[in-house]
């Protein structure tokens, strides 16, 4: 690609001028071969290739040199995974067309969407990708789909269906595993625990720490509530307010935060009756039944018994309901 300082303008270039341009496009220019213009447009750094294709890196940076030629059976798994992208992204796409939609009948001024970032290659995996960096690209293909007006945000998906994150490409026919099936990293398996059971090693730790004596003696941890990152703690004591020190305070943050990235707080479980009541509720529209029902990629799901003419308005709210729900409970057999 050439530098921006050495773009010339078609009328602009007289025929003595080709010889010197062409030696200049030469020094300037990054060697290009079907392979990596293929394996940039699917979003993979050259591990990510090795890893995808199962071939050594140094296969993969002689295939982008050009200095080995790739074979068609390599491309193909290039194309073939670039149409899963695609796929991916056009899901994406259409679900946060619906949702601007519903803003729009909200009269929301700034309407926006939250897009979830995979913070791992076992996350980018759970939704069907090889890595994180296909993942990336799907991202940025819904992106480029959104209307100029419409505010972009990103968060940090730390793993699926639970915490942070937000809207996130699913490659069509994935089935949402968790853990992933693939070998995982040690620190990604996420282990759920009760409330009585995180509250227990919260305050194990606050012992172990000896840089919380406040709080250790005139303190109680908790209790467990959710949080932005699936579960937090607050600090209660009978002794007046403001005598935990800052320096404890911060210590305690440091700790729940070690916690939170091993552990996640079981979801509680409903029954598909009392799950339909929570969203009927929340739903706020008279006339409309919810049906509950287990589902085998996010553990449950429900739909709407109405007028189909109803349906139309309340299915994205209901939608918004339900992954919002899947975080906090799961269906009770």
């Amino acid at each position: 690609m050439f530098c921006p300082q050495n773009h010339v303008l078609a009328h602009d270039v007289e025929e003595h001028d080709i010889t010197q341009l062409q030696a200049q496009e030469v020094q300037v220019m990054t060697p290009g071969t079907p392979f990596a213009v293929l394996a940039e447009r699917c979003g993979l750094s050259q591990r990510e290739a090795a890893e995808f294709l199962k071939v050594r890196i140094d296969t993969i940076k002689s295939w982008c040199a050009g200095r080995n030629v790739a074979k068609p059976a390599v491309l193909a798994e290039l194309r073939e995974l670039y149409a899963k992208i695609q796929a991916a992204a056009d899901k994406l796409a259409q679900d946060n067309e619906r949702l601007l939609e519903q803003q729009r009948e909200r009269n929301i001024r700034q309407r926006g969407i939250v897009f979830g970032l995979a913070e791992t290659d076992d996350v980018a995996r759970a939704y069907g990708f090889p890595s994180q960096g296909p993942y990336m690209a799907a991202i940025g293909l819904a992106v480029l789909r959104l209307p100029d007006d419409v505010a972009i945000a990103m968060e940090s998906q730390s793993y699926p269906g639970f915490g942070g994150g937000g809207a996130a490409p699913v490659v069509p026919g994935t089935t949402l595993i968790w853990p992933p099936s693939q070998k995982a990293s040690p620190g990604m398996l996420i282990q759920a625990k009760e409330r009585a059971e995180l509250l227990h090693l919260v305050k194990q730790a606050v012992e172990k720490s000896g840089k919380c004596g406040d709080l250790a003696k005139i303190g109680i941890v908790g209790p467990v509530s959710r949080g932005v990152s699936n579960w937090d703690v607050s600090t209660m004591s009978t002794h007046p307010r403001n005598t935990i020190s800052d320096a404890c305070r911060n210590e305690l943050a440091a700790i729940v935060g070690r916690l939170q990235r091993r552990y996640l707080l079981a979801k509680d479980k409903k029954t598909a009756h009392e799950l339909a009541n929570i969203i009927g509720q929340r739903i706020g529209v008279g006339g409309v039944m919810v049906s509950v029902y287990p589902d085998p990629a996010f553990g449950w799901n429900a739909t709407l018994i109405t007028a189909p003419s109803a349906a139309i308005g309340a299915q994205p709210t209901l939608e918004q309901i339900v992954q919002k729900l899947r975080t906090e409970f799961d269906l009770k057999p």
